[in-house]
């Protein structure tokens, strides 16, 4: 994903100019017994977040398990070492609900950059993920997931309780067995359907999109978009633009997508 180093770069090159670069690692782990719902809500950072299964125990504790590192650029290496070491995340609980945050004193503030590792989590905790600047990546959830950035992409494989996902400036890339609602102000959206046919929003701004539908037996198809319109389904063939409107069968499961002047492609997983 394009962002994964963009603190990281930005601080080497800085250090280059302006002095000696600080290195602050950390890990911890945080019990999330009892705990539904994980915030996690940092500051620019990527955040890549692994989902274990959470019915074999042995295998996944019930814990969220991370690591990362604080960056920093000083005058002198004495500086630039305890500018990263300053900030530091806090993880505190209050009835089933978990919150993941930073605390950067304002006497760094602009002096550092946060660089997360992987994050591990049990799959059936719902995952709500904020960011600033940063490509962000789930893999594995079975609860729902929220994700809002404001520059970056977002990739993610799962969710199977549902998934909304905002990005300011960003591509999208899905693959889940849940209801969806996906935008993005500019990028490229690719949204496959795993699974039965589910409910789907997609909106960009700028940027074409792919939709891959589990099946068209039963849909309510809008489409709106000043580019092309291309449907290939076993039951709607069909080029245009504009927009597009067409229900089969109850018409049960809405699929809605628009785009402001991106190319719109639908399909299903074996068109036939």
């Amino acid at each position: 994903m394009r962002r994964s180093s963009l603190a990281a770069g930005a601080l080497a090159l800085a250090g280059c100019v302006l002095g000696f670069r600080g290195e602050a690692p950390f890990s911890a782990e945080h019990a999330l017994t009892d705990t539904t719902e994980l915030r996690i809500e940092l500051p620019n950072t990527p955040l890549s977040v692994v989902a274990c299964a959470a019915d074999v125990p042995d295998t996944c504790p019930e814990s969220l398990r991370y690591d990362g590192v604080w960056l920093s650029v000083g005058g002198s290496r004495k500086d630039a070492r305890e500018q990263a070491a300053t900030p530091t995340l806090e993880f505190s609980r209050d009835e089933g609900f978990a919150i993941l945050g930073a605390r950067v004193p304002l006497a760094v503030d602009g002096l550092v950059d946060l660089e997360m590792g992987q994050l591990r989590v049990p799959d059936d905790r719902h995952l709500d993920l904020r960011t600033g600047v940063g490509d962000v990546s789930v893999v594995g959830t079975e609860a729902s997931v929220v994700i809002d950035v404001e520059i970056g992409d977002v990739e993610v494989r799962g969710a199977d309780g549902g998934l909304a996902v905002r990005t300011g400036s960003g591509n999208i890339d899905v693959v889940t067995p849940g209801h969806a609602e996906l935008r993005t102000g500019d990028g490229r959206v690719e949204v496959s359907q795993a699974g039965l046919a589910r409910e789907l929003t997609v909106v960009t701004g700028r940027g074409d999109m792919v939709v891959t539908l589990a099946n068209d037996a039963d849909i309510d198809l809008q489409v709106r978009t000043e580019g092309r319109i291309s449907v290939r389904t076993p039951s709607i063939t069909t080029v245009t633009s504009g927009q597009l409107d067409r229900r089969n069968g109850n018409g049960s499961v809405r699929i809605e997508l628009s785009s402001t002047r991106g190319d719109i492609e639908v399909r299903t997983v074996d068109p036939g």
